[in-house]
């Protein structure tokens, strides 16, 4: 009851002013207080450091914040009073010598090695559950006292004289002997063992083994990391000489070096063999493992003597990395981050194929984007013939992802291109270029590449749209003729052009869900792509001897090739296709309002509708209100697709600086004001000089000025 109330006297009288806060943390500076009630001091001492108070103006820095301020103040007062002084240091020696540091170095800011699922249910029960304390980790103490990451980065920005006045309160209260940390050094000498000892289990691991280079198992550094740290402790732990332990940690250095190099080299084949987050967690485990161990030998053998500063970086480093170990969304964002960059630059491959750079390229793609809206306008129909049969719901969205995923799949055999899947793909593909731009000062070549994807993406969405709109009224009007009747009643059709109305209906919403949807299907692409170069699946059917007993070793291969080519573009198009057809099936089955709205989809029955109703209202209000819909559908469609590509790709490539992507904004408009009909058709190619001016040979002097 007492050690209550004394915690809740600091707590209030430490929220009350900046005189009568120091008071009252002065007055419960007791260095014979049992462990629990020392680590509450601390920790009301960081939390009065973090609340605003007044202070002199004496003593206030302009160039400080408030909390480097307090503790300057707090330092000044222990200066006046050295009994105060000595108590605080006793403290924060008693702190270290009665806590343990081996988790706080071994765990805290590493990868753990834990599967993803499990790591985010171990933080999330640590946020909602309650823990019991481990008062003797060190760990323990260091989420007490960093909260934020301001915590962290005000601490390693603490000015030196400031670092240099609190380190000696350390001391403060020692007669004659010397300042020893004699208990955190063993702890950072068992970090270290332990550090090495998993290094040693992860780097040989069958998965990393695979993939570095063949040597012996007894030269492998990961192998011989372990020896070389157990016999530096062991020099530790006798007092050799400084000669010696200095010797033994320049080998664990260099032997750091050769493991960090085979790291590399699996990285390396990471980048040409597809990625499994498993994996990926073991290489970085074993990098920050080893940058640990680094850091810990600094202090364990300096060739310098340890500066305060240096301490405080480290131990801004840690208290960050604890922040982050009890964050969920740090783990997801740091979990993805690989997996959607080789994600990304699978895409980013396939979307140069849909940009195009020529006259004759951006005719090409105008003629595949009207084939591939000539097979659209085969699913529409198809679209309406499921939706008169009145299926059940499950059966309905089963066979309107057939249908959806059929035509997008005879796309990809027939080589004919769907506007709609182009903006994620280029979109990675333009983070390639923003890759590459950024150490560049010349913006031309990335505004070319803006302008060419825009008028690609143009081509094809009037190869697309421009083909399904007079297709579908030809056929309608043949259909018509055969049949005595239009393809759509006059109750349908009048359906069709009121769901594209954007002021009536949820057409707007459900166009930036259908963006997202073309965004997640070139993702899953993506991915499946990753999973079967990783998997190395095509080499598995190259080599397969059933298939090349059957149809022969040359044939098997070129199906490898096949399957390898096209995996990406079918896993984009099934994955589209169910997407479609099953989403608007879950709204209806959950009550929820989820619809989908396709450009060339629903450009197509649009024309069918108008063609049931006649072409003589196509300037009636009704058909302005579709028409202001269509365009509203196309611009979502493209544009939700290619900003949520564009910024995972971003993210991916870790491309965050505002000033860059600022001017490259400005100079992309600049062209676009400058030359707009760059960014709709390809501009001319210049004529030959010497074709179209012959002249004479030119003199020495004017061949020198052409070759320089």
């Amino acid at each position: 009851m007492r050690t209550t109330n004394a915690k809740r006297t600091l707590y209030v009288q430490g929220n009350n002013g900046t005189a009568r806060g120091i008071n009252a943390l002065l007055d419960h500076a007791i260095p014979d207080a049992p462990l629990t009630s020392k680590l509450d001091w601390i920790e009301y001492l960081f939390r009065w450091l973090r609340i605003s108070g007044p202070i002199p103006s004496s003593i206030m820095n302009r160039r400080e914040n408030i909390r480097s301020a307090k503790l300057r103040l707090f330092l000044l007062i222990l200066r006046e009073h050295p009994e105060k002084r000595k108590a605080v240091g006793a403290i924060l020696r008693s702190l270290l010598n009665e806590t343990s540091g081996l988790l706080l170095f071994v765990d805290v800011g590493l990868p753990s090695e834990a599967g993803f699922v499990s790591e985010a249910a171990e933080r999330i029960l640590k946020r909602t559950l309650p823990q019991p304390p481990r008062e003797r980790e060190l760990s323990e103490l260091v989420s007490r006292l960093f909260v934020s990451d301001e915590d962290a980065r005000w601490l390693e920005a603490l000015p030196k004289d400031l670092l240099e006045e609190f380190s000696s309160v350390f001391s403060d209260g020692l007669d004659s002997s010397p300042l020893s940390f004699e208990n955190l050094k063993k702890s950072m000498t068992d970090a270290i063992l332990v550090l090495s000892v998993e290094i040693c289990a992860l780097g040989l691991s069958e998965e990393i083994r695979s993939r570095s280079p063949e040597i012996a198992l007894r030269d492998s550094p990961f192998l011989s990391l372990g020896r070389r740290c157990e016999d530096l402790a062991s020099l530790i732990h006798v007092r050799a000489s400084t000669e010696r332990k200095d010797a033994a940690g320049l080998s664990c250095f260099q032997t750091i070096e050769g493991c960090r190099r085979m790291v590399n080299i699996v990285g390396d084949h990471l980048e040409d063999y597809g990625i499994s987050i498993n994996l990926v967690y073991r290489l970085e485990k074993i990098s920050s493992s080893l940058t640990r161990i680094e850091d810990l030998l600094k202090f364990l053998i300096p060739q310098v003597p340890v500066q305060p500063a240096m301490a405080a970086r480290f131990l801004a480093h840690l208290a960050e990395g604890s922040i982050k170990d009890r964050s969920v969304r740090e783990l997801v964002r740091a979990n993805l981050r690989q997996i959607s960059r080789k994600v990304v630059e699978r895409a980013g491959i396939t979307g140069e194929h849909y940009i195009t750079r020529t006259g004759k390229e951006y005719l090409h793609m105008l003629a595949s984007a009207g084939g591939g809206g000539f097979l659209t306008l085969g699913t529409t129909l198809l679209k309406f013939v499921i939706v008169r049969a009145k299926f059940p719901f499950f059966f309905d969205g089963l066979f309107s992802s057939i249908n959806y995923a059929g035509s997008f799949l005879l796309m990809q055999m027939l080589g004919f291109k769907l506007a709609t899947k182009q903006p994620s793909m280029t979109a990675a593909a333009l983070a390639g270029k923003l890759h590459a731009q950024r150490n560049n000062q010349d913006l031309g070549p990335f505004v070319d590449e803006v302008a060419r994807i825009t008028r690609s993406q143009f081509a094809a969405a009037v190869g697309n749209v421009g083909m399904v709109i007079p297709c579908a009224i030809l056929f309608d009007l043949l259909f018509a003729r055969i049949s005595g009747r239009h393809f759509l009643d006059l109750t349908t059709a009048d359906y069709v052009i009121q769901s594209v109305n954007p002021v009536q209906t949820l057409t707007i919403l459900y166009a930036f869900i259908t963006g997202f949807l073309l965004w997640l299907s070139s993702v899953a692409g993506g991915w499946i792509e990753n999973f079967s170069v990783y998997r190395r699946i095509s080499e598995g059917i190259a080599h397969n001897r059933p298939f090349s007993r059957m149809i022969g070793t040359e044939r098997t291969g070129r199906i490898a090739q096949i399957f390898q080519s096209n995996i990406s573009g079918v896993g984009s198009a099934v994955t589209l296709g169910v997407l479609l057809g099953m989403l608007p099936i879950m709204g209806k089955f959950f009550g929820i309002p989820l619809d989908v709205r396709h450009i060339t989809l629903t450009a197509g029955s649009l024309a069918l509708a108008a063609s049931s109703i006649g072409l003589t209202h196509l300037l009636e209000s009704q058909f302005l209100w579709a028409y202001a819909g269509l365009i509203i559908i196309g611009l979502l469609n493209f544009g939700v697709s290619f900003g949520f590509a564009l910024a995972v790709a971003m993210r991916a490539r870790e491309l965050d600086d505002r000033k860059m992507t600022t001017e490259l904004r400005k100079a992309v408009f600049a062209r676009l004001l400058k030359a707009p009909r760059d960014f709709f058709i390809p501009p001319r190619p210049l004529p030959d000089a010497a074709t179209t001016n012959p002249s004479p040979s030119p003199s020495p002097s004017a061949r020198k000025i052409s070759r320089s």
